[in-house]
């Protein structure tokens, strides 16, 4: 969201209020911004909410995780609460604050796919004429793992009962990107669209008590809140419209093998909607990839600097240079 490094300014209330986000530059272009799901970047006070940090529209939950069905905090028994809201942030009336209530029972990704989808069909039938920019963080698959039947169905060739679960949340999540796919396609927006999926992290293979979650890693070594690369090496795809066919393979795709790092998403998806954020006063550690994406060359990092405050409770140093040889 910054194109910074989270250790510059620490998580401990929040993303730090001096920093100008993503959205806030693509809002200042015209775009309408939305985010939906997840959004873990404070809430201490409501400066630090979505819809005061760039976003006209926010639902979700603020905190970082929560039980899929009953919309409860899963930070531990201290910090429990209900984590299902929405905001929107008029011109006139200002911010609308309002507590989701109704939906108990209902699971998250359906709901999270459900207000994706009604702000899809806005783009296109509504009266504003302005091109979107949209953040849809799905929980799947983070702990607690509380699969729907019809998932774990999906996914009844897996023996293992842990890692037939810890599928089945993924395969929810994977119907939820194919109906917001379906929907832009319907509204004859899917060719004008920049979809990019990624993920933040890689398995956490289980809880602090030794539970197991069903994840793997394999080939990589560690996992989430380490800094070996089953952690920190996770895959990500962009579909691009009229990307030039002289670079694509014989299927219709690419594989970009330069460094990226997180920081990097900044910069990339302001040039990719028109906004130079490169040769502002915003100080960034990110790079923007477009130009490197488009012909195949070198990337422009060398090296990324990463920090886990988990990492250091695993005695492993807090900060490593990664280098672009695997």
């Amino acid at each position: 969201m910054s194109g910074n490094r989270a250790v510059y300014y620490g998580t401990e209330h929040g993303l730090a209020l001096s920093e100008t986000l993503l959205p806030q530059k693509l809002k200042a272009a015209n775009y309408n911004t939305y985010m939906i799901g997840k959004w873990h970047l404070g809430f201490a006070d409501w400066a630090m909410t979505p819809v005061r940090r760039g976003f006209d529209y926010f639902f979700g939950m603020y905190g970082g995780s929560a039980t899929y069905r009953t919309h409860m905090s899963y930070e531990g028994p201290r910090k429990s609460g209900y984590d299902l809201f929405e905001d929107t942030l008029h011109p006139e009336e200002g911010l609308k604050h309002q507590v989701v209530n109704d939906r108990k029972g209902t699971f998250s990704e359906l709901l999270y796919t459900e207000k994706a989808i009604e702000k899809i069909d806005e783009s296109a039938y509504g009266a504003s004429n302005n091109p979107f920019f949209m953040v849809v963080a799905y929980s799947n698959p983070h702990a607690p793992i509380e699969p729907m039947d019809r998932d774990l169905e999906q996914n009844s060739h897996i023996d293992n009962e842990k890692r037939r679960a810890m599928a089945a949340m993924i395969t929810s999540m994977d119907y939820g990107v194919g109906r917001l796919t379906t929907a832009l396609q319907n509204t004859n927006q899917y060719n004008n669209t920049v979809i990019i999926f990624l993920s933040d992290n890689g398995g956490h293979l289980m809880l602090t008590d030794g539970e197991s979650l069903g994840s793997s890693n394999l080939p990589f070594r560690g996992a989430k809140g380490t800094l070996y690369e089953g952690g920190v090496r996770t895959p990500a795809f962009i579909h691009l419209p009229h990307y030039p066919s002289t670079v694509l393979s014989d299927g219709g795709s690419l594989v970009y093998d330069g460094l990226f790092h997180v920081s990097d998403w900044f910069p990339t998806i302001a040039s990719l909607c028109g906004v130079d954020v490169m040769n502002s006063e915003l100080p960034l550690d990110g790079y923007d990839h477009t130009g490197r994406t488009r012909t195949l060359g070198r990337s422009r990092r060398s090296v990324g600097v990463m920090e886990s405050s988990l990492a250091r409770d695993r005695m492993i140093p807090g900060s490593i240079p990664w280098h672009s040889h695997w």
